[in-house]
């Protein structure tokens, strides 16, 4: 008798029209197994397209192959959902599609919608029961801005949708146009825009209009704006875009709650990356749950894709999607020997090895975490992160100017037990994947004030007890008497998180970062200092 059908969900290279799609990604899902990889992290380029190389990586790590998949299922956006039939590229050139792969045109199947995708993969991830799922995005396919799902029973309904009739761009387009006018990539680098709103002062553009219009709709102005010239004006259009954001998304949740009256809220779409949105809902509304999912842009479309097939088969989809970590996992005695041979000995192992990197950690050291299986989603969640300790300013600054090389504006996030995390900051009591910013309160605003932004708001990371990173943590907060430790992903400046060892070590190796902490131990890597 066949077993549980094999499902691939896939983000489609190009439109129909031949744009190339950014943030690619595979998931393979077979009966409670499943793998996903963001196509980025293999050719190690910043926000690749397609899925030729992820698709290859799921299949390999499952130990199948392409005639073992019972249905494909992708996605795409800025155009009309594609026609059956239709060229399935997984490749932003155009060169590779499933028909020319030889798969049966009865196997390949398109998402109905870009936003139900979206959908999907939130309200699972989050485990919702009783929830509204909001997608708020730069755009879907063709007509969709924003739209908004009751999930619960194992059901999704859709109950509204702002269409490119009733609002002339979605939320994630204004704050695209503001983040080009500042001098950065509208489509890729919106987070930096986030940080700099904290410098700056909110202010009313009707250009960007981000109102909660009459029609129930959520309007994005039409710009176009100007170039801002000095940091005070680029930081001002920064708080303005995020504060107006805010303000229009608030009051369209809340007049959504008034009618659908439900305790939990998923954000997803790209605009459900902004840490600052999801604090500024959780601080106006205590009473509800709200949280994102671990994917919540375009890359996440692959887990959605995955369960819309599912679905469409009649399959359960696998508790193991509820959770973040689903890379490829290297053999241990692979790492063990690759990092021996280009670091050397272990300085220590197993329980030794967390000792040790506690009171290096206490001591300003910085610490990579290489473990386990890759996180998938824009952020390190402890299986691919470098650490170092929250209130030591020097190590912060050296952590950002020499290892990350990132802007000075731009903050470190938190990771701690969840209930340490309720006590200092309330807002992310339910931030499991990071995914929350909000103010930190009592003594910990002046414990953790080198880690903090200049508003004194962290993004945090609140981990159960049987996180991989609770020993650690629970080893640092008896030496140092912190229970948290600065998160920060494991790459290079302009690069995608490491997903090898060979990534890690490299990535350890050009920087200067003090040690790597691996399930095989803890090894040196730039000279102590």
């Amino acid at each position: 008798m066949r077993g549980p059908p094999v499902v691939a969900g896939l983000t489609a290279g190009r439109t129909q029209d031949g744009r190339p799609h950014i943030d690619g990604a595979a998931c393979l899902v077979h009966g409670e197994r499943a793998w996903a990889i963001a196509e980025e992290r293999l050719p190690r380029r910043k926000n690749a397209g397609g899925a030729e190389r992820a698709l290859s990586a799921v299949l390999a790590a499952a130990g199948m192959e392409l005639p073992d998949i019972d249905l494909f299922v992708l996605s795409t956006c800025g155009e009309p959902v594609p026609s059956p039939g239709a060229p399935a590229f997984l490749r932003t050139d155009g060169r590779w599609s499933l028909q020319d792969l030889g798969i049966p045109p009865d196997r390949i199947v398109w998402c109905p919608s870009h936003h139900l995708s979206h959908a999907l993969h939130a309200a699972h991830a989050t485990n919702a029961r009783q929830a509204l799922v909001c997608v708020f995005d730069k755009e879907g396919n063709t007509g969709e801005r924003n739209s908004y799902y009751l999930a619960g029973g194992g059901s999704l309904r859709l109950v509204q949708s702002d269409t490119a009739a009733a609002a002339r761009g979605g939320i994630g387009a204004a704050y695209a146009l503001a983040t080009e006018a500042i001098g950065w990539c509208g489509d890729t680098e919106a987070g930096k825009t986030m940080a700099l709103a904290a410098y700056g002062r909110a202010g009313a553009d009707p250009r960007l209009l981000l109102a909660d219009a009459p029609s129930g709709a959520i309007v994005a102005g039409g710009g176009p704006l100007p170039h801002p010239v000095t940091f005070r004006q680029r930081a001002d259009l920064a708080a303005t875009v995020q504060a107006q954001m805010e303000a229009a998304v608030v009051a369209t949740v809340e007049r959504l709650l008034a009618r659908y009256p439900v305790p939990q809220l998923c954000v997803a779409g790209g605009v459900g990356t902004n840490c600052r949105l999801l604090g500024a809902l959780a601080g106006a509304m205590p009473e509800l749950a709200v949280r994102a999912p671990y994917a919540p842009g375009d890359t996440g479309q692959a887990i959605g894709n995955a369960l819309y097939g599912l679905a469409l088969l009649g399959a359960e989809a696998p508790e193991m999607l509820r959770q973040p970590f689903l890379g490829v996992e290297e053999d241990r005695g692979v790492v063990a020997e690759r990092a021996v041979r280009r670091l050397g000995q272990p300085l220590a192992c197993g329980f030794d090895a967390l000792e040790m990197a506690a009171r290096r950690l206490a001591g300003g050291a910085i610490v990579a975490v290489f473990t386990g299986r890759s996180e998938f989603g824009p952020r390190a969640l402890g299986h691919r992160s470098i650490l170092c300790h929250p209130g030591d300013a020097a190590s912060l600054h050296r952590l950002g100017a020499s290892i990350k090389r990132r802007g000075w504006f731009r903050p470190f996030g938190i990771v701690g037990p969840a209930h340490r995390v309720a006590e200092a900051c309330p807002h992310a009591r339910l931030s499991r994947h990071m995914e929350i910013a909000g103010p930190v309160g009592g003594p910990w605003r002046e414990r953790l004030r080198p880690v903090l932004h200049i508003d004194g708001t962290c993004r945090f990371q609140a981990v159960a007890a049987d996180d991989p990173l609770g020993p650690l943590l629970e080893r640092f907060e008896a030496t140092a008497n912190v229970p948290f430790l600065a998160n920060t992903s494991l790459n290079r400046a302009g690069e995608p998180l490491a997903e090898t060892i060979e990534d890690a070590i490299d990535i350890v190796l050009a920087t200067g970062i003090d040690l790597l902490l691996t399930d095989s131990g803890l090894f040196a890597g730039s000279p102590p200092r």
